[in-house]
């Protein structure tokens, strides 16, 4: 419960600087190329059956 509080005022706090489109946008290009990125990196993990 304590973490989600955090993340709440963690949010309030940032919303003015999502105000400007231009920095929504960047925003979303670099958690689209992150979670991207981790889509790669988990394709490359391999199970270890022993």
């Amino acid at each position: 419960m304590l973490s989600h509080a955090f993340y709440v005022l963690l949010a309030r706090g940032m919303k003015h600087r999502f105000s400007d489109l231009r920095r929504v946008r960047l925003f979303n290009r670099i958690a689209g190329a992150a979670f991207v990125l981790l889509g790669l990196g988990l394709l490359r993990l391999r199970s270890r059956v022993d």
